[in-house]
């Protein structure tokens, strides 16, 4: 469901390019064009899927998407205005002598030319994680190192039922409604300016490189990490913690 979400603002983008287009679109018109782009998502995928996407199947998901959508784009329509320079486009960054290819969602130009990166998601995100030594997730901060013009945040769409809205850091409040500059956050780590912010990440991700590089095989995984490990019957990290116990 999440790649079709992906999907289907693809397309409604590269439709509206802007800001301004999307506010300034009748609302049946803007009904018709999500529409017809949820439609020719699920025409693409049901060709892989097509005992599991059956036609009242497709029907109902059609009803879904069409809501989803619909209620994102208000959400967009709050935003200071902008326009769509970039969907699905892949990037190539190295970190510690590491290259790694990233195909980042969608980046928005605003006015006075700063970008904004996006990251669709359907589940639940919190940009705390971004931070530390070891951050837990850092999709978004590796996506910063990918844009060489002037950042001014990196943000998840969040696309959930119940909780829609976007997540992330900004260098100022009020570029995207609901999320906060990098002063207003609570986090343990304090941060001079947003230069500082996208060097810590930065600095963070090129030492994570390093270490994948150079062999780094030392047992101290995150206290999550082991809930989605397949190779739990090949790590040490209960052997060790039994040595620490006594």
């Amino acid at each position: 469901r999440g790649t079709l979400v992906h999907s289907v603002l693809e397309k409604v983008w590269s439709r509206l390019g802007s800001h301004e287009e999307l506010v300034k679109a009748q609302p049946s018109w803007l009904s018709e064009l999500v529409s017809s782009c949820v439609n020719q998502a699920l025409r693409e995928i049901a060709r892989w899927y097509p005992q599991t996407l059956t036609p009242r199947l497709r029907q109902l998901e059609a009803e879904r998407l069409q809501r989803r959508i619909m209620e994102w784009l208000e959400i967009e329509k709050q935003r200071t205005p902008f326009v769509v320079i970039e969907n699905e486009g892949r990037h190539t960054v190295t970190a510690g002598g590491v290259r790694v290819t990233v195909k980042i969602d969608r980046i928005d130009k605003l006015q006075d030319d700063r970008l904004v990166v996006i990251d669709y998601k359907t589940g639940s995100v919190t940009p705390s994680q971004w931070f530390g030594e070891r951050p837990d997730e850092p999709q978004l901060p590796l996506y910063s190192m990918a844009i060489d013009d002037d950042i001014a945040g990196v943000v998840f769409a969040q696309i959930k039922a119940g909780d829609m809205g976007f997540k992330g850091v900004l260098e100022d409040t009020g570029i995207v409604p609901g999320v906060k500059s990098y002063e207003a956050l609570k986090l343990n780590i304090t941060f001079n300016s947003w230069q500082d912010v996208l060097n810590h990440w930065r600095d963070t991700i090129t030492a994570l490189g390093n270490e994948f590089r150079h062999g780094n095989a030392e047992v101290k995984p995150k206290p999550n990490a082991c809930k989605w490990c397949e190779l739990q019957s090949l790590c040490r990290i209960y052997e060790i913690s039994a040595q620490q116990d006594e």
